[in-house]
């Protein structure tokens, strides 16, 4: 039927007149009578269609949809119809937006919910054949997939045996099949680059040729091959097979694959050493003590803090630092140290300065034996006056350095080992692991505070702030005061202009307060197109000068959007925190109270919020 048609339709817009006309001349199309007009392609489920309009829907100046609206009867639609519709189109475009910011977010949180729960799942003490088969098992349940396997290299690296594996109901297991490593082209592409090979035609593709019969004998139509990578180097691969015709992976479920494989790398080599070194138990159970501290806590400044401290405990170390990575600037920036008089380098090191910066460049560990007689050490003589001993490892993240973990240990006599390497090799991957963990929880909970269009605080985040500020404030007797600022007729500009150019405006004004209030204000977007800020260490005189200045500016400004110049004027209550006010809500409803006085004078102006004369402090009359 046409429902279905519709459902199904999937055409390039550049295949179609009417779309890409739209899109290129970004207007409504209006064809009244489609007989008479040449363009018009007919397909035969809407043969039916006499008459159309179509208008192409934008979204942050970007096409994301058309709408289109169809008619049985000759010249239905008229050109003069159009104005009427666009509103239609502009409100399904914000529409569309908030849907997505919403779905995204969705997206993001699930997706660390499965990341944590899955990290939990491999973080339990298990034996190294049990962590290869839930490896196989997370995976296959992650990606929804029949079929996983998991494939690690012997010692010779000429071998390449399948350890556990994830058949598909009616498959038998593979466990113990040896993949062929010499002259097979998948293989030579995975050792090359370190990263991900999707094959779509897994039983066709001649990068698979060397695995073709098992391609075939296990009815494998697609195939995502991920490198399991310890230290730098390929350690093997795991496969997750689709067998269902027509299914695609999406970038996500690859990103997902290989953020689970990531992790999983970590806990094989913890695992494998465990496995092969039993001398060094004791080691490695001071290792999980430690690896366990670091993932107690998503809160990112003492998760640094407790990396350096326990990595120091670890080694036996007196000191030690804890640098990010700053790719953009390629600078390491220490962000914390720990019994710092043994480490004196600067806040910010070039890549390849000093042993932590040769890390950074290199990606690999680094001893050095005795720092002061180290040629290309990065501090003076003059500041470091004993003899120590420094060993520098990368912090690993899908491949790339994103930080370098650095200890000194005083006692010339007990230099830095390579098997201490190992051992701080697996913790500073399990520092990753914690790190990128507390990244993507920091990054969900900031979206949970945050305002998507104006990236301000929501109501949510400024009131859990200012709480915070109002407590500081009557704890230390400090001022502070509020500014409740709304839009004068914002109505008027989203009916003239429509939503788009009315969320243009509201993120210029955000972006005005950003420049023209301190970095210490506390500013947050309150409803549509209200704003709340809160004026740290202001009385009620200095507040009431910064939203009068805040009045002028905006009123002498002109907002550039894609309508053209647009003018605009605030009205802003002020109010300051008096003993009388207990909680957040009374200053709010004080400073909304002098919002209306100055809406209702006129707008475009700044009132002081005038408390009652029975609240008033005895002579202050």
């Amino acid at each position: 039927g046409l429902d279905e048609y519709i459902r199904s339709f999937s055409m390039p817009v550049d295949e179609v007149h009417g779309l890409r006309w739209m899109a290129e001349h970004r207007k409504p199309l209006v064809i009244s009578n489609t007989e008479k007009d040449g363009s018009w392609m007919v397909f035969p489920p809407t043969a039916w269609i006499q008459s159309y309009v179509g208008i192409p829907i934008f979204s942050r100046d970007e096409l994301i949809g058309f709408l289109n609206l169809n008619s049985a009867t000759p010249d239905f639609f008229q050109v003069a119809q159009i104005d009427r519709l666009q509103p239609f189109a502009n409100q399904a475009a914000l529409a569309i937006a908030n849907a997505r910011v919403f779905e995204d977010t969705q997206k993001r949180a699930q997706r660390l919910a499965l990341i944590n729960r899955v990290a939990s799942t491999l973080n339990q003490p298990l034996e190294l054949k049990t962590v290869l088969q839930v490896t196989a098992d997370c995976l296959a349940e992650a990606l929804n997939v029949p079929q996983v396997a998991v494939a690690l290299f012997d010692e010779t690296r000429k071998h390449l045996p399948i350890v556990a594996d994830h058949p598909a109901p009616g498959n038998s297991s593979l466990v113990g099949t040896d993949l062929p490593v010499e002259d097979n082209p998948s293989m030579d592409y995975i050792l090359r680059e370190k990263t991900s090979l999707l094959v779509e035609d897994a039983q066709q593709d001649d990068q698979l040729m060397a695995l073709r019969s098992i391609m075939v004998q296990r009815g494998i139509s697609s195939i995502v091959i991920i490198p399991l990578i310890i230290r730098g180097e390929v350690a093997g691969t795991i496969g997750c097979d689709l067998i269902e015709p027509g299914r695609r992976y999406t970038t996500e479920e690859i990103e997902l694959a290989e953020t689970i494989t990531n992790m999983a790398a970590v806990r094989i080599e913890q695992a494998r050493l465990f496995a092969e070194e039993h001398r060094r138990s004791s080691e490695l159970a001071l290792l999980h003590i430690t690896s366990l501290d670091i993932t107690m806590t998503n809160d990112l400044p003492k998760l640094l803090q407790t990396v350096v401290e326990r990595a120091a405990w670890l080694m036996d170390a007196q000191g030690g630092s804890l640098y990010l990575t700053n790719n953009e600037e390629k600078v390491l920036e220490r962000r914390v140290g720990f019994n710092l008089h043994y480490d004196i380098p600067d806040e910010r090191m070039n890549f390849g300065q000093g042993a932590a910066g040769q890390v950074a460049v290199t990606g690999r560990p680094l001893i050095v034996p005795n720092y002061m007689e180290w040629p290309e050490r990065s501090w003076s003589e003059r500041v470091i006056f004993l003899p120590f001993s420094v060993l520098s490892v990368p912090v690993l993240w899908q491949g790339q350095v994103t930080g370098v973990l650095q200890l000194i240990r005083e006692d010339p006599r007990k230099p830095f080992t390579q098997k201490e390497v190992d051992l701080v090799g697996l913790f500073s991957n399990q520092v990753a692991v914690s790190l990128e963990n507390a990244r993507l929880y920091n990054e969900v909970q900031q979206i949970a505070i945050q305002d998507t269009l104006t990236g301000l605080y929501n109501r949510r985040g400024f009131t859990d702030v200012a709480q915070r500020e109002i407590e500081r404030s009557r704890r230390f007797q400090r001022p502070l005061a509020a500014l409740m600022v709304d839009i004068d007729r914002f109505k008027l500009v989203n009916d003239t202009y429509g939503h788009l150019v009315g969320d243009q405006v509201l993120g210029w004004l955000a972006d005005l307060w950003r420049v023209h209030l301190r970095s210490i204000d506390i500013i947050g977007r309150y409803g549509g197109e209200e704003f709340i800020i809160l004026l740290v260490e202001n009385d009620l005189e200095m507040a009431a000068r910064v939203a009068t200045r805040l009045c002028g500016l905006i009123d002498e400004a002109q907002v550039s959007t894609s309508a053209g110049p647009v003018h605009i004027t605030v009205s802003i209550g002020v109010a300051r925190l008096s003993d009388q006010m207990t909680e957040l809500s009374h200053l709010v409803n004080a400073a909304d109270e002098a919002l209306y006085v100055a809406k209702r004078s006129g707008r475009n102006q700044a009132r002081v919020f005038q408390p009652p004369v029975e609240l008033r402090p005895s002579g202050s009359r």
